[in-house]
């Protein structure tokens, strides 16, 4: 096919605003509306409690795992005096994919392909994966919009040599390795820039090379005042390290997964577009893109080299603006009617998509590992709106004290995120509940007096745990499952008698009604007290994250220390 004409510059003066501010307008529709409906996730609930530690003590180093700093301290100012919290902090997420899809379509008229720019803009507000990220309190969503924006100051630079974009580069790259520390990945790019460039004024971008540098390692100052956190962090995930099961032998199955996400986020038409614009881009051999294919290809071959055992598809995310843009670019210098049978067809593989995402998560077709993580499985927030305001009612007639484990879980963080603000009549407590062991606050308890429920999420077949006292059992006073059907967010009133609460398990009951999967209890109720150590002790060794059975250990040890 013959490439179009180019068209007059004017003409392009007069389109690209408008045709921008659509894609703005677009990206603000398609983010905004049911922001809330995905319930809070594991990491943005950790990331909030960061944020409102770093905001109460003004200590800006020390709270986080693993860097991301930036974006830890734009939630301290903005969302920890919010009066919600998580909906602040997504909102920063929505202006993050504002900024990259606005550095595209920069990026794409620097390169001399406006349409190609307004494209790729395009196709980031329409993706599937852009469009979840953009409306999570994750660090993600930044990271892909900053090294958008080195994208754009490496190529002013290159082009230029002014040391105004070396300055601005070296912010770009040190912002992003301050937001992740996969975001240290963009150090690389002002070397490459520099080294593989053939214009006369390439001594002086080398040269530069020491300013770009300078100021990015002055933005990452908090790394290395931090030096022990963030070395402990390379030490836990740069699994290609490590001998034996923990290190490369996990190549084949990342690089199978790899191609996986990006299958089911793209979809198999988007999928093969991209295909296509690779192999263009290898054969055509434009520096542009081979620019773009090598930081979008590097950045995702990192993550099969060190992803190790866990690692998620949205480490890959900041792959994805200089893949729309290789898109946009080969379908471009294809002519008019390439752009828009391109537009058109990844509109028609991903709308569907995408209004699940925005109506309805628990439907959307996610990948298997991401259903996972926000759907059905313990990382997911699905139930804890209505757990919580079954507390708020029970705390109206009696004070309420929720006793979960200290360890971090949706019911930890994401308890401490809805009742932020001091809910009057509710009090947590933490204990170590996975440890079987926690003695001295089931005394402080018992002394109180008060109504104390314990919350977990817990397999959907798991029901009945001790009362404090280690006389009876009770079965969930609230329970909720989550999509899928496959674990349950419950409440049990252990101590105390909530409105509406469960009828309890008596000692003398049929065993059999206390539930096949529950034989520790069974064994307790009956009086057969060691052998029901023993057997909830097995329960917790085999499954060291299974909350209820920490929970009966600790009151099991716990009444017969007392002798009951």
């Amino acid at each position: 096919m013959t490439p179009a004409a180019a068209p007059h510059p004017g003409a392009a003066a007069r389109w690209w605003p408008w045709a921008l501010g659509a894609i703005v307008a677009l990206h603000l529709i398609t983010r905004l509306p049911h922001l809330m409906r995905l319930p809070v996730f594991l990491d943005e609930a950790m990331h909030l409690d960061w944020a409102f530690r770093t905001a109460a003590t003004g200590q800006l180093v020390g709270h986080t795992d693993g860097g991301r700093y930036l974006p830890i301290w734009a939630w301290a100012v903005v969302a920890a005096k919010a009066s919600d919290p998580l909906r602040a902090a997504r909102l920063l997420s929505v202006v993050s994919g504002l900024t990259a899809l606005l550095g595209l379509a920069w990026l794409g008229r620097l390169l001399d392909s406006p349409h190609a720019g307004i494209l790729a803009a395009f196709l980031y507000v329409a993706a599937p994966f852009t469009l979840l990220y953009d409306r999570m309190a994750l660090v993600d969503s930044l990271l892909a919009a900053l090294l958008t924006h080195a994208l754009v100051l490496g190529v002013l630079w290159a082009r230029t040599a002014r040391r105004l974009w070396a300055v601005g580069l070296g912010l770009a790259v040190g912002a992003a390795g301050l937001t992740k520390l996969s975001g240290l990945l963009a150090l690389a790019l002002p070397a490459a820039l520099a080294l593989a460039s053939r214009a006369p004024h390439r001594f002086r971008l080398r040269a530069q090379l020491a300013w770009a540098y300078g100021i990015a390692l002055v933005l990452l100052v908090p790394l290395f005042l931090d030096l022990a956190g963030t070395g402990k962090f390379f030490s836990e995930n740069l699994w290609v390290l490590r001998p034996g099961a923990d290190g490369a032998s996990f190549l084949g199955r990342n690089a199978r997964l790899a191609g996986e996400w990006l299958l089911a986020y793209l979809t198999p038409i988007g999928a093969a577009l991209v295909a296509v614009a690779v192999a263009l881009a290898l054969r055509e051999r434009r520096r542009a893109d081979l620019l773009l294919l090598c930081v979008a290809l590097g950045w995702c071959a990192f993550f099969v080299l060190v992803g190790g055992r866990y690692w998620f598809p949205r480490y890959v995310l900041p792959a994805m603006p200089p893949l729309f843009l290789l898109v946009a670019l080969a379908a471009e210098r294809r002519g008019r009617a390439a752009t828009w049978v391109t537009a058109g067809l990844l509109t028609a593989a991903w709308v569907r998509f995408d209004a699940a995402l925005i109506a309805d998560p628990a439907r959307a077709p996610l990948p298997p590992v991401e259903r996972s993580q926000y759907i059905y499985d313990w990382p997911s927030g699905y139930g804890l709106a209505e757990v919580v305001t079954a507390m708020r009612r029970a705390a109206e007639r009696t004070p309420v004290t929720v006793l979960r484990d200290q360890s971090s879980t949706p019911l930890r963080e994401g308890l401490d995120l809805m009742l932020r603000g001091g809910d009057a009549g509710i009090d947590v407590v933490d204990a170590p509940v996975k440890a079987g062991d926690f003695g001295e606050s089931i005394e402080r308890l018992l002394a109180a007096g008060r109504l104390v429920l314990l919350a977990i999420d817990q397999p959907a077949d798991r029901q009945l745990v001790l009362t404090l006292d280690g006389r009876t059992a009770v079965r969930p006073w609230v329970e909720i499952s989550k999509p899928d059907g496959v674990r349950r967010v419950a409440v049990y009133a252990v101590a105390g008698e909530p409105p509406g609460a469960a009828a309890p398990a008596r000692a003398d009951g049929d065993p059999a009604t206390v539930g096949s999967r529950q034989e520790g209890v069974s064994l307790w109720l009956q009086g057969r007290h060691e052998e029901a150590l023993r057997e909830m002790a097995e329960a917790l060794r085999l499954d060291a994250e299974d909350l209820r059975a920490g929970y009966n250990l600790a009151v099991a040890r716990n009444a017969l220390l007392r002798g009951r």
